[in-house]
């Protein structure tokens, strides 16, 4: 089989989840339960209140984990058999998450401007068509809505990696190769603290190599603005409990963790003033909404929470929003007409 397509990729899942679920929820993946996720939580601003979705839930545990923060959640995966598990923990334990077959790559099925987040923890990685994950994140958040997304480094996780160790068989680098190479292809794994004797099936997991500029250029390019880049190093804790992770501390970074935000527009929707293009006529109201404070920042630095926006209006601007209001180039049906980004 190859893993180009969306439904080569479902047929791939589909065959590891029941495995996978066990293996999740047994603790046998450390690096989410001690690295990856616990870095992704610390990345995350506060989700109480918001709408989320999750990109590549998988069988649940992720989204289950960011329902407890107090979102929203609705969980999407390309697998309809990861789903069943992911609904079938819901029953057992309701949190009020509700899931559905579907490519993020695709149109999800739900109505434009819908989230206020999207969020997707090592999973877009494993997808032919980052680029539409990108442009269908971008169709799905409100404006000043986020993503935050975690996935292998791709500097350093290439399909040429290896360990160099020295004469005494430590490890002191890591060799990275076929930087450039994005050929999709098959690895076959089983998680690393499974017991070695119990004989199970390796997952097939299908790869899209991609490089640093291929993520952070299809995030930019369907219209979201980067704000965060981190690449987070295990705790001390985590490498105290899984000693092999001090690689990922001192040698290479593993993870890579992007947050981009959907701009928020800088128009004041009840009069219908578009301050990005000065589109008010009068520029005596225009400039006394802007020294009364009512700037881009303001709407945009809101630490992308939608709720807070309308609180980031400074109350001097009201005298100025009441000349506006008057000023007859804002009482026209072209310019009185909210427009959507």
């Amino acid at each position: 089989m190859s893993d180009g397509s969306h439904a080569e990729v479902a047929a791939r899942w589909n065959a590891n989840a029941d495995q996978w679920t066990r293996d999740v929820r047994d603790g046998y993946d450390v690096y989410r339960d001690l690295f990856t996720f616990p870095a992704f939580q610390e990345f995350l601003p506060p989700l109480d209140g918001l709408d989320v979705i999750d990109f590549g839930c998988g069988e649940g545990t992720n989204t289950r984990r960011l329902a407890r923060m107090g979102g929203r959640l609705t969980g999407i995966d390309i697998s309809e058999r990861l789903i069943d598990h992911a609904r079938r923990e819901e029953e057992a334990d309701p949190l009020g998450i509700g899931y559905r077959v579907s490519s993020y790559s695709a149109d999800t099925g739900f109505p434009d401007a819908s989230f206020d987040a999207v969020l997707s923890t090592m999973a877009l990685m494993d997808g032919p068509d980052f680029e539409g994950a990108m442009k269908e994140a971008h169709r799905l958040l409100r404006p000043g809505g986020f993503i935050a997304f975690s996935v292998l480094h791709p500097c350093f996780i290439t399909p040429g990696l290896h360990w160099e160790k020295d004469r005494e068989g430590g490890t002191v680098a890591l060799c990275v190769s076929n930087y450039f190479d994005r050929t999709s292809f098959t690895e076959h794994w089983r998680f690393g603290d499974r017991p070695k004797d119990e004989e199970v099936v390796p997952f097939a997991v299908p790869r899209f190599p991609r490089t640093i500029g291929d993520y952070l250029n299809a995030v930019a390019t369907a219209g979201l603005r980067i704000r965060r880049i981190e690449e987070p190093q295990p705790s001390p804790e985590a490498c105290d409990a899984v000693p092999r992770f001090a690689r990922w501390r001192d040698l290479a970074a593993f993870l890579l963790l992007v947050m981009a935000e959907r701009p928020a527009s800088c128009m004041i929707r009840q009069i219908g003033i578009d301050l990005r293009t000065k589109s008010c006529s009068n520029s005596k109201c225009y400039s006394d909404l802007c020294a009364s404070g009512w700037t881009r920042g303001a709407v945009s630095n809101s630490s992308f929470r939608p709720d807070l926006r309308r609180a980031a209006v400074p109350v001097a601007a009201d005298s100025a929003l009441s000349r506006l209001h008057s000023c007859a180039c804002h009482r026209s049906p072209a310019t009185a007409r909210p427009r959507r980004e």
